[in-house]
């Protein structure tokens, strides 16, 4: 696959689950601003501005995604993607540009259920087939899946915590750098470090054009470096599958057997991916969260369309 394509996928999945107007119960809103930066094999070839904003019954997402580095020069992309959600009601535009084309789609939902949507230049589906539109019911915009990622995360994290309890005593803490298995040897039979296939949920996402399922594998908790520190986070496995929408030439690209994306969620209320990564033609390709800004500050990269 190309490494664009690689490029999009951690995008897809980092941002890149029914529609959450409000947080679960239990589970903290979350108030965000972040800038990602990306690279491949050390070299840094792309940033991604986030900023989210959720309270009861309400939230709002906006992310701008550049190209940069040598890559520039082969691919010049831009994007500028917001949604806002209003109970079960959810309004999602995605503006970018690819080598000075310029692509504008919008999602409208009304009681979680796509209603309506527009795609200029239009699709003719001459060549991506079109999604049916019952295929479409279950699945999330690209920026919601955000906090569907956190609302799985947080329930299964909790269902592991309540069987631990009941059936092993607490585990001494990971060392740094350490995969401690989320389930103890006694709760399952697995070795320590190893993954809980049950352990696991999934999110089908529909950006417009194309349907894909992405299933995620808790594998524990660890630790990784940011900043200056080490901090706590829950490892995870994410697996895509392609469900509808994609052309001829996207699913012989496409590769079941691929190597997975790792994410890293805080391990805190907050749930916040910290890093994701994968390899590509042996070599590590990741994205990292760079900063966070302060509440005043803008972490968005200054895009429109």
């Amino acid at each position: 696959m190309a490494m664009k394509h690689h490029f999009f996928n951690i995008l897809f999945i980092i941002l890149l689950l029914p529609y959450p107007a409000r947080a679960a119960e239990g589970l903290a809103p979350v108030n965000f601003k972040g800038i990602y930066e990306f690279s491949f094999a050390g070299l840094p070839f792309g940033r991604m501005g986030v900023e989210i904003g959720q309270s009861q019954g309400h939230y709002a997402i906006t992310t701008d995604v550049t190209l940069t580095g040598l890559i520039r020069l082969f691919v010049q992309h831009t994007s500028h993607t917001t949604v806002e959600a209003e109970g079960g009601n959810i309004h999602y535009e995605a503006h970018y540009q690819t080598r000075k084309k310029k692509h504008y789609i919008r999602l409208d939902y009304k009681g979680g259920l796509l209603k309506d949507e527009e795609q200029i230049p239009p699709e003719t589906h001459a060549k991506r087939p079109e999604v049916p539109m019952e295929m479409k019911k279950n699945a999330a915009d690209p920026l919601s899946a955000i906090l569907k990622m956190r609302q799985g995360l947080w329930g299964e994290m909790k269902n592991l915590a309540a069987q631990n309890e009941k059936c092993s005593p607490t585990l001494p803490p990971p060392q740094a750098g350490e995969v401690i298995a989320t389930t103890p040897p006694a709760c399952g039979g697995r070795k320590r470090g190893e993954p809980n296939a049950d352990s696991a949920f999934s999110i089908n996402i529909y950006d417009g054009n194309r349907l894909t399922g992405a299933s995620f594998t808790i594998l524990g908790k660890t630790t990784v470096r940011y900043g200056d520190k080490s901090l706590p986070v829950i490892k995870v496995a994410v697996r895509r599958k392609l469900l509808a929408g994609f052309t001829d030439s996207e699913l012989a690209d496409y590769d079941a057997k691929e190597p997975p994306l790792t994410l890293y969620f805080s391990d805190d209320d907050r749930l916040l991916p910290i890093k994701a990564e994968t390899t590509f033609l042996l070599s590590p390709l990741r994205a990292t969260l760079a900063k966070e800004c302060r509440t005043e500050e803008s972490c968005l990269l200054g895009l429109r369309e």
